[in-house]
C-alpha cells in the first residue's frame, strides 16, 4: 500500500499512560474522511508520545513515534505492531502473591496500547452513531 499521509488539520485524541511508573502523554492523529482504497474515517495514522521529566527517553519515544506512524500510513494495523513488541519478565504482586509476569520492554508498548484502545473506542462511537463518524 502507497503511504496515506494526513491533511494538515484533523482530529486527534490524547490520552495519558505510563511505563515503569513515569507518566506519558501520548496523542493519536485520526484520518478525518475515508481515503478510496486506504484508510477510513478515524483510522489512526499518526502518533506522538511525551515524558516531560525524562529527556534521553523523549528523543527515543519521538523516534518510536515516527516509525508507528510511518508503518500505520502504509497500513499496518496498530494491533500488529503491538504484537512484534518485546517484553522482559518482572516481578508483581498478584492477588497477594509474588508473580512473574511480561511487562513491556521499552515505552513503545504502552504508546501501541494506547492507539489499539483509541481504535476500539473509535469503533464504538461510530457504532453507536449509525455508522457514522
Amino acid at each position: 500500500m502507497t503511504r496515506c499521509t494526513l491533511p494538515n488539520r484533523r482530529p486527534c485524541i490524547t490520552s495519558t499512560t505510563e511505563w515503569m511508573g513515569r507518566p506519558m502523554t501520548v496523542t493519536v492523529g485520526l484520518y478525518p474522511f475515508d481515503i478510496p482504497g486506504g484508510p477510513r474515517a478515524g483510522d489512526p495514522g499518526e502518533v506522538f508520545a511525551d515524558m516531560k521529566q525524562d529527556a534521553p527517553i523523549a528523543a527515543m519515544l519521538s523516534d518510536h513515534c515516527t516509525t508507528f506512524s510511518i508503518a500505520m500510513q502504509h497500513g499496518t494495523p496498530a494491533e500488529a505492531l503491538g504484537k512484534s513488541l518485546g517484553t522482559v519478565p518482572v516481578w508483581q504482586i498478584v492477588d497477594g502473591v509474588p508473580t512473574m509476569v511480561d511487562a513491556p520492554a521499552s515505552p513503545a508498548a504502552p504508546i501501541i496500547a494506547e492507539v489499539v484502545a483509541d481504535v476500539a473506542w473509535i469503533a464504538a462511537a461510530i457504532a453507536c452513531h449509525g455508522g457514522q463518524p
